[in-house]
């Protein structure tokens, strides 16, 4: 059926055609995102929402190794992990699942992870350890993150002028990641990244717990001992507390003062 007619006029039936379509489509799509979710309420799903260089990526390698789940991410692109995309969760309504990303609990995120009945492990890092971090990853990777993307110009200032670039745009950020987490009505878990350090094989049997992972495919041990051999940690120094040491007293204050936008929140998890 063509969908312009003579003189390049739109064809009536076409029109039709395509709009009955897209009724059909739209109608069904409802009633799939309404009914899976009910079918499948107690979903086989690991989920962990992690602030940037808090150690996510060996996390995630020892998890998927414990647990023998499927790796899945739930937006479409590790450059946007901002929001979860229901597509994602239904696609792997069908099998286990593993996802680790740097996602802010916005109110649509929430909705969908309580409406697909998922419980959710927060991963934090001391903030100070995470701007240096954040720092060094600009300069020895690459300007495009999930948090903010820097200028290029930015790869030729001093030191101390990368890490205001941090402080200034990729702080906020972190901040509200962590208040809008600690203020979400769902089921989570909280894991700091020190505690994992110290600990991995604590930290690890927490999360199978608290996702309800009961038999795992790896011991805690044996598998972040894998990760950790693999090779693919992403760590940039994997030192807790450097971070404290780099700053100056006018960019530790700088960086305390953003705390005043988020009343009620307890930010002594990630050092502040």
């Amino acid at each position: 059926m063509a969908a312009k007619g003579a003189g390049g006029r739109i064809n009536p039936a076409w029109q039709r055609h395509n709009r009955s379509l897209r009724i059909v489509n739209r109608n069904v799509f409802r009633w799939s995102r309404t009914l899976w979710p009910k079918l499948l309420k107690q979903r086989n799903t690991v989920f962990v929402a992690a602030m940037p260089k808090s150690g996510s990526t060996v996390l995630m390698n020892a998890l998927t190794r414990a647990s023998g789940y499927f790796p899945h991410r739930l937006c479409d692109h590790h450059l946007q992990e901002q929001n979860i995309l229901e597509s994602q969760l239904i696609d792997s309504l069908s099998f286990r699942s593993i996802a680790v990303s740097h996602t802010r609990a916005s109110k649509v995120n929430v909705e969908l992870l309580r409406k697909y009945g998922i419980r959710c492990v927060v991963l934090t890092r001391d903030i100070f350890d995470v701007a240096v971090s954040m720092r060094d990853h600009i300069k020895r990777e690459s300007i495009w993150n999930s948090t903010f993307n820097a200028h290029p110009a930015l790869l030729d200032a001093p030191p101390e002028a990368q890490l205001d670039a941090v402080i200034d745009l990729a702080a906020p950020w972190n901040l509200a990641f962590v208040s809008e987490w600690q203020r979400a009505d769902i089921p989570k878990h909280f894991v700091r990244y020190e505690e994992l350090v110290e600990d991995p094989p604590g930290v690890i049997a927490g999360i199978l717990d608290f996702c309800g992972v009961d038999e795992p495919a790896q011991t805690p041990e044996a598998a972040w001992r894998a990760a950790v051999e693999s090779g693919d940690t992403r760590m940039n120094v994997g030192k807790a507390g450097r971070g404290g040491d780099t700053f100056t007293p006018e960019q530790t204050e700088r960086l305390k003062a953003l705390r005043r936008h988020f009343p009620e929140t307890d930010f002594s998890p990630i050092g502040l």
